[in-house]
């Protein structure tokens, strides 16, 4: 892979044209001092700005820029592509961003090194595929709890999903980590059942499932919670990108889309999105009309109503739709089993195939 980064004067050259346009369309691409960013992480003028992470190498005379953590947009795609107008390159943009508009665009391919390293995570130290007998402990267990909902770091809409569950008396009802206090929720916040972060003094904690781990080991974590499964009926997925132009996965999806069912809190359409890489959701479980609102606010409402839905049922109700969801996490496991043997040995290694595809 490092025969292929940019050296020091292309990528100065690189930086350079990209300050050139920045300064002359600060408003379209920046997140400057005039950026405002809603509770939603909508910026003013729809598009993420545009110093973002991403690497650039140079594979078959052509400038890639590979964004591995968040989400471009079409905007910034036509951004890269002045920039190597301007430099005398072809480009290619890799990322994840999931949008149609996206990913209609000639020079986009689409990767999420985020499948990648959870898959290898859960394959390799056999977490996946279950066992007969962790089939048989997860069919015939009574849990205690009806989801899990793992929140490490404050964002407003976890915040407003959070009290929500808490308004409606469903707090009681999950295994929650929050890891920051929450005004009008001082007496449950910060709350944890995954790993204690340092310095922070803890109002609840489930002891039953604390792991030890340090705050970098839990970053990004990809690990399934095999005690955590057998003690709730899914997941609710509250995703780092919630907007329709942010559109893409993060590991706090594929972690738990491994293994159990789910509620997401993601972009619109996640659940179509999920669909068309060949995944099953759960409908046996949930009413997932939720997944086609567009707006925030009402999205979210419809996600709540779905949890206080399950909580209504009893128990042998619940037991009922899971199992008869249990083929759909099966299927979901083989289909993660197939891309990872299909796997390089480095990313890059994926990226290139695909570079020779496109």
């Amino acid at each position: 892979m490092n025969e292929y980064i940019v050296d020091d004067n292309l990528r100065q050259k690189i930086h350079q044209e990209f300050d050139t346009i920045y300064d002359k369309d600060f408003k379209k691409y920046s997140k400057g001092k005039e950026c405002w960013e809603d509770k939603w992480g909508n910026y003013y003028d729809g598009w993420r700005p545009c110093y973002l992470d991403y690497d650039i190498f140079l594979y078959d005379n052509k400038l890639i820029f590979i964004f591995l953590g968040d989400p471009t947009g079409e905007k910034f795609t036509e951004l890269c592509g002045d920039v190597c107008d301007r430099l005398g390159y072809d480009y290619r943009i890799v990322g994840l961003d999931m949008r149609e508009e996206t990913n209609k665009l000639d020079k986009y391919i689409y990767y999420n090194e985020f499948f990648r390293e959870t898959t290898r995570e859960q394959v390799q130290n056999k977490h996946i595929p279950f066992t007969q007998d962790m089939i048989e402990v997860l069919k015939v267990s009574k849990r205690k709890k009806d989801f899990v909902c793992f929140n490490q770091n404050s964002k407003l809409w976890r915040i407003d999903f959070l009290k929500k569950i808490f308004e409606e008396k469903l707090w009681e009802d999950g295994l929650i980590s929050a890891h920051w206090e929450m005004e009008g929720l001082e007496d449950v916040t910060p709350s944890s059942v995954d790993f204690k972060k340092n310095r922070v003094e803890y109002k609840t904690t489930n002891d039953d499932f604390l792991i030890p781990a340090t705050e970098y080991d839990i970053y990004s974590d990809k690990r399934f919670l095999s005690k955590i499964s057998s003690n709730v009926f899914y997941s609710i997925i509250v995703e780092a990108y919630i907007n329709e132009h942010d559109r893409c996965f993060t590991e706090k999806t594929w972690r738990f889309l491994s293994n159990m069912p789910f509620l997401i809190l993601g972009s619109p359409n996640s659940l179509h999105e999920l669909k068309k890489l060949g995944f099953k959701t759960f409908p046996k479980m949930f009413d997932e009309r939720y997944d086609k609102i567009i707006n925030n606010e009402e999205r979210m409402d419809e996600i709540v109503r779905q949890v206080k839905n399950f909580s209504k049922l009893n128990h042998h109700d619940k037991s009922d739709k899971y199992l008869n969801s249990f083929d759909n996490i099966i299927h979901n496991q083989n289909l993660f089993l197939e891309k990872y043997k299909k796997m390089d040995d480095s990313w890059f290694g994926d990226v290139k195939v695909l570079l020779n595809e496109n």
